[in-house]
């Protein structure tokens, strides 16, 4: 890839990153408060309050399908960044492959994570039950299975968290050696502290609502996105390690 198709790929993954990162983000707190209709209050019996929440979320799954899409954009982006960005620093760079590898993962990490929830949420909550007469047994078995589903993908999404924000700690001295301004380094060092601080909410989720909440949209919506915006918009400006020539200069 030459010097002038570089920038032009990186603007166009970054966007994509970007565009799945913020909608993802603003459907997620459109889910969690409720904004398209209440859940419904519990009454008591077991039967009826899973029967009418299943009802409330395959209504509204089409919403967490779009969520979920958008996000597996976004992280599929940050996979996409992560064959760019190691020619900051260069084919003799040992940090390219790591950095390449760590991207790599953050990405594959995040687009499993929303494809398993995509996957496993219309079958635990759907509608239509066995004519067996255990009704109970059957929606406990569903709510069970489902609580497994989502704790493997908190894990899975703390995953591509932590090894985005090594990416990003590694990037930050190429990207400076190639011409990127020192305090979208620091951006990247507050964006991978951010992921940590992430990560150590949801681990401990049932106790740190609504922070969790508003730390990841923060890291997903504004963080990681200002960082990947300012990085595009200085791409065509940059020194790449693999190029001996500055086609622009000549030009």
């Amino acid at each position: 890839m030459d010097r002038w198709a570089w920038p032009t790929t990186l603007k166009v993954i970054v966007g994509l990153m970007v565009a799945g990162m913020v909608a993802g983000s603003v459907l997620f707190v459109v889910q969690v408060y409720e904004l398209t209709g209440k859940f419904p209050a519990e009454t008591g019996v077991f039967v009826d309050d899973i029967t009418a929440g299943n009802e409330y979320i395959s209504a509204r799954y089409w919403l967490d399908f779009a969520q979920g899409v958008l996000y597996a954009i976004g992280f599929a982006g940050l996979a996409l960044l992560g064959q760019l960005l190691p020619r900051l620093g260069g084919p003799g760079d040992s940090r390219g492959p790591i950095l390449r590898g760590t991207l790599m993962l953050a990405g594959g990490l995040g687009v499993v994570a929303q494809l398993l929830i995509i996957g496993a949420e219309p079958v635990a909550t759907s509608t239509q039950y066995c004519e067996c007469g255990l009704l109970a047994e059957e929606l406990m078995s569903r709510l069970m299975a489902f609580n497994i589903v989502q704790g493997i993908v908190t894990w899975l999404t703390n995953g591509a968290i932590i090894a985005t924000a090594v990416g990003l700690v590694i990037a930050a001295r190429p990207g400076v050696n190639a011409g990127m301004p020192v305090g979208w380094a620091y951006l990247g060092y507050l964006t991978a502290l951010g992921g940590i601080v992430v990560t150590v909410l949801w681990a401990f989720s049932r106790d740190t609502f609504p922070f969790n909440l508003w730390s990841l949209v923060i890291l997903a919506a504004i963080l990681l996105p200002a960082w990947a915006i300012w990085l595009a918009i200085r791409s065509e400006d940059l020194r790449l390690g693999d190029q001996g020539v500055d086609l622009l200069q000549g030009s």
